[in-house]
């Protein structure tokens, strides 16, 4: 077990930087591959139903639906809604690199980290995916092959937590059950939801309260493009109406196990940077660590 300070809220200052809660403020034994895969199912799923005693093709799943993939079993689930407890955030660039030929699509990632504000290793020897440290002032000096580059890198909030789902279906529309309090990863690279979804730590963090004392109502809103398609953003509403949770055993083991989840991923791409400066070698099989996070399929 991965040793960590005591969950409890009297030493609050401590256990918030754990939990990547200085993330929500402005600037002034491997269970690593196992997490479900949390995110937003954008196109409708169309499955063949009995009506009438006639098969026909209907929608069984809704666009902009709640989506959960295990990583082992690739079994997916979803809902309208979820019901999410977070226990803590981390930042991290990632790169999205489209293959071509007998090249596969790839992703260039960093460690992950409660900031951004330094250099972050990433997996290919080099810092932050490519982007040039700091803010760019004058955009137009930039040289055409860096704008490229720069405008295939996300920022991307990995939020990871527990989540409880009601009215799941399969990818067929058939009801399932998925155990309460399922540990999970979402990674938030959209633009304005990497902002957004800052809010609720944020809140927490004026409140002096710790992200896994409160829960966050996840659902989506359908936003269109100029080609007549449409893509959803996640809203997260805060539920503070509810009383605080209470910080059992479980929960402190819990919170270790993520905390040591992000420690091996880190060290994988530290490994990873490593074997591309030539200082050392990465282990074989690690890379379902890094397959387990990121779905290379999922951002084609």
């Amino acid at each position: 077990m991965h040793e960590i300070m005591a969950l409890d809220s009297n030493n609050f200052a401590d256990l918030a930087k754990a939990a990547g809660m200085d993330l929500a403020m402005p600037s002034t034994d491997t269970k690593s591959s196992t997490l479900t895969r949390f995110s937003l199912q954008h196109k409708a799923l169309s499955g063949r139903q009995d009506i009438k005693g006639k098969m026909v093709n209907v929608e069984v799943v809704e666009a902009g639906s709640i989506k959960l993939e295990n990583p082992e079993t690739k079994e997916l689930i979803y809902a309208q809604s979820a019901r999410l407890r977070p226990y803590m955030q981390r930042v991290l660039y990632k790169r999205f690199i489209m293959g071509s030929g007998d090249t596969p699509n790839m992703f260039i990632k960093t460690v992950m980290a409660t900031d951004l504000n330094g250099d972050l290793k990433d997996s290919e020897g080099g810092f932050n995916c490519g982007k040039p440290a700091g803010y760019i002032k004058d955009w137009a000096a930039i040289p055409d092959p860096l704008k490229a580059v720069i405008k295939q890198i996300k920022r991307t909030r990995a939020i990871f937590g527990t989540v409880t789902l009601q009215g799941a279906v399969n990818s067929q529309g058939e009801p399932v059950t998925l155990e309460d309090n399922t540990p999970v990863i979402w990674e938030i690279d959209n633009r304005d939801a990497f902002k957004d979804s800052n809010a609720p730590f944020r809140t927490l963090f004026a409140r002096k309260e710790l992200p896994l004392q409160r829960y966050i109502n996840v659902t989506t809103t359908e936003k269109s493009i100029p080609n007549g398609e449409s893509f959803y953003l996640p809203n997260l509403d805060l539920d503070l109406a509810q009383g605080k949770n209470e910080i059992t055993e479980e929960d402190q083991e819990m919170f270790s196990d993520l905390l040591s989840w992000v420690s091996n991923y880190n060290s994988y791409i530290l490994r990873q940077w490593d074997e591309k400066t030539g200082v050392g070698d990465v282990p074989s099989g690690e890379a379902a660590l890094i397959d387990g996070f990121l779905s290379v399929e999922q951002a084609a």
